[in-house]
């Protein structure tokens, strides 16, 4: 396992990246809402953990009240057919990438590629950044198109990629660095990471 990109108590704009970044606000707001689902709908709710790859995770599922975890690659029960399944959750994770180089005005690079990010089943997002379009990745960089000339981005900024397949790009890690509040909260380990669950 790898040294983690950051430290407990350590400002977000210190982490280093790219880093694999947990919002925990809204990641506790998902596990309260899909707690509350299972509730109303009566079901035992068993997640799986092939995304996540992480018992502390799974041991908050379980805090509230989920059945256990499922290792298991085919899906006992395709929840997204239930009635009143929760369809859109609050987006909780990121991968927080840095600008390399600025060297057109349309143009950045970041330090996220094929090494930080799983894009089988597309580019990330740029958070609260629809002018800004992730349009190629190799190894260790992505392109960034800019749509807005004009866009303030410099080297050294950070961005909050959200990821276009989440279980590919947290395979590639060994820590999710979770965050709340401006600051580095936590740090949990990616055990299962490169295991095949």
């Amino acid at each position: 396992m790898t040294r983690p990109p950051a430290e407990v108590g350590m400002p977000v704009a210190e982490i280093d990246t790219p880093a694999l970044v947990v919002d925990l606000d809204a990641y506790e707001r998902n596990l309260d809402r899909m707690a509350g689902w299972a509730a109303r709908a009566r079901v035992r709710l068993r997640p799986h953990a092939k995304t996540h790859k992480c018992p502390v995770i799974a041991l908050h599922q379980i805090a509230r009240g989920a059945v256990g975890v499922c290792c298991q690659k085919v899906m006992d029960v395709d929840y997204k057919r239930v009635e009143g399944f929760p369809a859109e959750f609050e987006n909780a994770l990121f991968v927080l990438a840095t600008i390399m180089s600025r060297p057109t005005r349309d143009r950045a690079v970041l330090d996220a590629g094929l090494k930080a990010l799983g894009v089988d089943a597309g580019f990330p997002l740029v958070q609260e950044m629809p002018e800004v379009e992730y349009v190629r990745a190799s190894d260790e960089h992505g392109k960034l198109r800019l749509h807005d000339p004009e866009a303030t981005l410099r080297v050294g900024d950070k961005l909050w990629l959200i990821p276009g397949h989440c279980d590919p790009t947290i395979n590639l890690y060994d820590w999710y660095v979770c965050v709340r509040g401006g600051r580095v909260e936590a740090l949990w380990p990616i055990t299962a990471r490169g295991a095949v669950l």
